[in-house]
């Protein structure tokens, strides 16, 4: 059983690993892959920024509670 101050420990370092094999990831899928994701990305946000509106009414707000 792990303890409360086990788990104030594990988090950090998984979130370290994690994002050094992300960073490793970019680095050997090479400048094109990273270029493409990169634009699909930006379309996606000008998508999103078009269709957002769509769906302010599902959301309660805090406030209203």
């Amino acid at each position: 059983m792990v303890t409360s101050a086990g788990k104030n420990t594990t988090r950090p370092v998984i979130t370290v690993v994690a994002m050094l094999y992300s960073v490793y990831a970019l680095y050997a899928s090479g400048g094109d892959a990273v270029m493409g994701g990169m634009l699909v990305l930006g379309l996606t946000y000008v998508i999103w920024g078009f269709i957002s509106n769509r769906f302010k009414g599902a959301a309660t707000s805090p406030s209203t509670l």
